[in-house]
């Protein structure tokens, strides 16, 4: 689909059909009707004027005739000339009267407003522009006479009026007649008059034309910036929004009929920008989305198919669009795809079809479709929009699955029944140790079955073992760190005879966060090993202790000429108290004194030997403690001291006064110090030449302490080095051959070593002992 529709740019109607602007064409329309209307209005009111300013001069002069004539006839009853002159001459104030006359039964001239004009008959009077009018001949004035009503007539150039009016004359006439009656002739020329209303109104009509083009050339500015302008931006906009452009707007504000026809266009293009936006961004979507997305119509013809779809069949846009949706299914598997979304019987169903359909290369694709309804805003179907993804891979995936969960099932199985049934304890506590699993195992080596324990804290199930064990699983859950290889001892229960003992660890169990949430413990049951290390180390103690008999019994020929030393001296030094007893010479008592205390010199001196013999020859339990290896080695150098005399080897020290402690049991260590310099010894016996020395060394570096006993023999071959540590292996001829060996276990039972070296100068072993720093 495209992203937004090509557009061509719109032609305002209202631009093609008007010629003109509106700001020029509906003022000068507006004052081509004014003007028409004015001349109209001069030409047709001009008769009007006339006529109406002849009924006003009419009605004006039937007054003032009316109210002279009275006075009139008051003056000619009273024969007062003057005073009729006087009244007549008060019109001529009146700038329109042009002619006012009283005249008698013979027509002729009483008063006039002209005195010249008295007695000269009425028409020679009268000025010469009017003589000719019909209504002041004397017929005229003899039929007003007759009737005796006055009247007022216009003359013909219609802007001249005369009045007749008849006055009586005679003050003693008993009736008026005709004879006797007077006319008062008055003639008013209203030409000023109807000059002066027709420019009053030719006036008005100028203002008028003048108003109209006021208001014309405003109503032009006001369609120029209120209305041509507006609509000018609304033609601009429309071609914008023509070209494509539907991020413009017209900006126009206000409350007329333009802006509201502004504003339904901005929501026009609005909304239309909001409808090919969404368009765009759903065009936008089916080229990008995972899916293929395919619509038809209800006959099942393509009508939009996404690049999705391209990538899934492998057929393009422009293949697929129009043609009907059935070249996708394979000829023996056609699918009614209008009966899937509307079927016969019930509501389509809501979940995914999965068919095999056919990609463009004619491989086989398994796909998940889900097909559903477009309708129209009548509610009836249009067409049907289908959106599948291909799901063979995932279907292989699932299979796969199933059967690794299977197998998982089966390898749990498997696990959980190791776990039941494995010969080492386990079990799960949380935070509170509580017991939340246990295997049938440590269920036993607790004595209690499984379920008992379940739910149970440990003090409750453990009492005698809670003190010692709690604060291995507190540690573990507070620093989140594992304890292994703990030795738990437990004490013997009712019938049994010896403690028990267990090696443990803790794991704790940590959450997703890295928080601890329990323990998991291992338990194996140590105890027959523990038995049997027991029963060994006793058997190794009554072999360390034969092994010391049996070199008592080689160093016996040696102790016995030790003994027989002081004892010789004693009974030497007897004989000689006996002897001075007897003489009983001067001074006796202090030298029996004196040899007295040389005899118990002698017996100290034997009994420290013995002492030593007895200590080496014990048969005592091992006792730890710490032991000065120095010391050690000068106890040693005397127990063996006749047996370097008799052999001839010098004895040299070296020794580390700095030297820290270590644990280990005194005995065994000084057994090993005499088999090795015994070995020493008997490694130089016999040599023709040379020297008989042996060099005793002892020396700390970092957290160990090292002994070493280097004689000056002929050396060990390489292949005797391994030999001499096997049990029962001898070079003499006398000698059960196990001094070394039975020197190694002591030193491997202390966390020593053992290590020989030879060369052709001697050789040399070399003890090494963790040094003790602290002694509590």
């Amino acid at each position: 689909m495209n992203d937004r529709s090509s557009h061509t740019p719109l032609q305002s109607p209202l631009v093609s059909t008007i010629q003109y602007p509106l700001r020029i064409l509906l003022p000068l329309s507006l004052m081509v009707m004014v003007l028409a209307h004015t001349g109209w209005s001069l030409f047709s009111n001009r008769a009007q004027i006339i006529s109406s300013t002849n009924r006003e001069a009419v009605i004006v002069l039937r007054r003032t005739m009316s109210q002279l004539a009275g006075s009139l006839e008051r003056a000619a009853r009273r024969n007062e000339l003057s005073t009729m002159q006087y009244s007549l001459a008060s019109l001529g104030a009146d700038p329109e009267v042009k002619f006012a006359v009283l005249i008698d039964e013979s027509n002729d001239v009483i008063v006039s407003m002209r005195r010249a004009d008295v007695g000269d008959p009425f028409l020679d009077a009268v000025p010469q522009p009017y003589r000719e009018s019909a209504i002041l001949d004397p017929g005229a004035l003899a039929r007003v006479r007759m009737s005796q009503i006055s009247s007022t007539l216009p003359l013909g150039d219609g802007h001249s009026i005369v009045g007749i009016h008849p006055v009586a004359l005679g003050a003693k006439a008993d009736r008026i007649r005709p004879d006797h009656l007077g006319l008062f002739v008055v003639l008013r020329d209203i030409s000023p008059t109807i000059q002066r209303a027709t420019t009053a109104v030719s006036r008005q009509a100028l203002g008028t034309l003048a108003m109209s083009c006021v208001i014309a050339i405003g109503l032009g500015l006001f369609f120029h910036f209120r209305i041509a302008k507006r609509l000018e931006r609304l033609e601009e906009m429309t071609q914008m929004v023509g070209a494509g452009d539907l991020t413009v707007r017209t900006g126009i504000t206000g409350d007329d009929e333009v802006a509201a026809l502004a504003r339904s266009l901005d929501r026009m293009v609005f909304d239309r920008d909001v409808a090919e936006q969404t368009l765009g961004l759903q065009a936008m979507i089916l080229a990008h989305i995972h899916d293929a997305v395919i619509s038809t119509d209800m006959e099942g013809n393509v009508e939009t198919w996404n690049s999705a779809a391209t990538r899934l069949f492998g057929y393009s846009a422009e293949e697929a669009v129009g043609c009907s949706v059935d070249f996708l299914c394979f000829p023996d598997h056609r699918v009614d795809w209008k009966e899937q979304v509307l079927p016969p019987n019930g509501e389509p169903s809501a979940d995914d079809l999965q068919i095999r359909l056919r990609r463009k290369d004619a491989s086989t694709v398994l796909v998940a479709l889900r097909l559903s309804l477009m309708n129209a805003d009548d509610g009836q179907p249009i067409g049907i929009i289908g959106c599948c993804n291909d799901i063979t891979e995932q279907k292989e995936i699932e299979a796969k699955l199933s059967e690794s969960e299977t197998l998982v099932r089966e390898k749990l199985s498997e696990l959980e029944h190791l776990y039941r049934t494995t010969p080492i304890g386990l079990c799960m506590m949380d935070t509170q140790l509580r017991y939340r699993r246990i295997n049938d195992e440590l269920a036993r080596i607790n004595g209690l079955p499984v379920e008992a324990h379940l739910g149970r804290p440990l003090r409750e199930v453990l009492p005698d073992l809670a003190d010692s064990i709690e604060p291995l699983y507190h540690d573990v859950i507070q620093s989140g760190r594992a304890k292994r290889n703990i030795e738990v001892e437990r004490p013997p229960a009712d019938g049994e005879s010896q403690s028990s003992f267990f090696l443990a660890s803790y794991h704790p169990l940590k959450d997703d966060a890295g928080r601890v949430r329990g323990v998991s413990t291992v338990v194996k049951d140590v105890s027959e090993r523990r038995w049997a290390e027991e029963r060994l180390r006793s058997n190794e103690t009554q072999l360390a202790h034969v092994s010391r008999l049996s070199t008592m019994g080689e160093m016996v020929a040696g102790i016995a000429h030790e003994i027989n030393q002081p004892l010789y001296a004693i009974a030497n030094y007897a004989t000689a108290c006996e002897h001075l007893a007897g003489k009983r010479e001067a001074g006796w008592e202090d030298k029996i004194q004196s040899v007295m205390g040389q005899i118990a010199e002698q017996a100290v001196r034997a009994g420290e030997i013995i002492k030593r013999l007895r200590g080496f020859v014990a048969n005592t339990e091992s006792e730890y403690c710490p032991i000065d290896l120095n010391e050690l080695i000068h106890d040693t150098i005397k127990l063996l001291s006749f047996e370097a005399r008799r052999l001839g080897a010098t004895v040299t020290l070296e020794l580390d006064d700095a030297l820290p402690p270590v644990m280990g049991d005194s005995i065994q260590i000084q057994q090993v110090f005499v088999n090795l310099i015994r070995n020493a010894f008997e490694a130089m016996d016999g040599q023709a030449n040379g020297e008989n020395r042996v060099q005793i060394r002892s020396e700390a570096f970092g957290d160990e302490v090292s002994v070493s006993v280097k004689d000056s023999g002929p050396g060990i071959s390489a292949e005797m080095v391994d030999q001499l540590k096997e049990p029962f292996y001898t070079t003499k001829e006398q000698g059960l051959g196990m001094g070394l060996a039975i020197s190694q276990t002591i030193v491997a039972a202390h966390e020593g070593r053992l290590r020989i070296e030879s060369d052709a100068s001697g050789a040399e072993f070399c003890i090494t002992f963790p040094a003790l720093h602290e002694i509590c």
